[in-house]
Parts: C-alpha cells; structure tokens; sequence
C-alpha cells in the first residue's frame, strides 16, 4: 500500500479512497506518524489509486499517474480561497451515498469547493477543487 506523507494530512477527518476492487469512505485520525482508519483493513492487498484526506478546512490528495508512474499530490486549504476572487468559487452540495451516510460518524452531504479561472481568450475553466463537509 502506498505511504502517505503524515505531515500534509489533515489530524483528523475522512478519507475517499479508490482501490482495484471498490471505494472506501471512512473517518480517520493521525496518530503518530500513521492513519487510523477502520475501513482500510479492508483493503489491505489492494492497489489503491487516489486518496483525498478532508475535514472542513484541508484536503491532501494523491492520484497515481501511470504514464509518470508516481503519485501526484496537492494540499488545498480554505485559506487559499480567501485570497480568490470571490465570484470564482462556487460550493455545491452533493449528497453521499446511503450506504455510507447511513454509518455513524459519517455525514450525509459533502461540499465540493470549486476553484474556477479566467483562461488566456476570457473563458471560465475550472483550475481545482476541495473536497469539505
């Protein structure tokens, strides 16, 4: 499994991961220099792709690129967003699947913090995101 850099984690919050075989949503915390996090027993001997570590100020994310063959990282924070344009972030609200929001400690919405851009010719693209709660 892969390391993670304890460092940029957010101490305590949830953890979206993809694996080969399926998704993992769980809490977790720092402890020390690893992650506890309950779920991620369960994916053991799997390969896991991309992880986003939140609470509701912080992600640290890490997507693996097989044609670089190495894990692309990024620390967002809501601190970076004061300093934006205001009319360039746009929150949406999206509901998380039953199946997970239906587990205590678990919440039932997420916040997705959509950090948009001017382009070279004037147009409106999307430059990042923030997974919050």
């Amino acid at each position: 499994m892969h390391e993670f850099q304890i460092d940029k984690i957010p101490p305590k919050g949830y953890l979206l991961a993809y694996f080969g075989r399926g998704l993992l949503f769980d809490a977790y915390e720092v402890s020390g220099d690893s992650v506890v996090c309950e779920g991620l027993s369960r994916f053991a001997d799997d390969e896991m792709t991309e992880y986003h570590f939140f609470n509701r100020d912080m992600e640290y994310r890490a997507i693996f690129s097989p044609s670089r063959n190495r894990w692309i990282t990024k620390t967002l924070d809501k601190w970076q967003e004061e300093l934006m344009e205001p009319d360039l972030i746009y929150a949406q609200t999206v509901m998380v699947k039953k199946e997970y929001a239906s587990r205590e400690g678990l919440p039932a919405q997420l916040v997705i913090v959509n950090r948009y851009e001017y382009s070279a010719h004037d147009t409106l693209v999307l430059k990042d995101y923030r997974i919050s709660y």
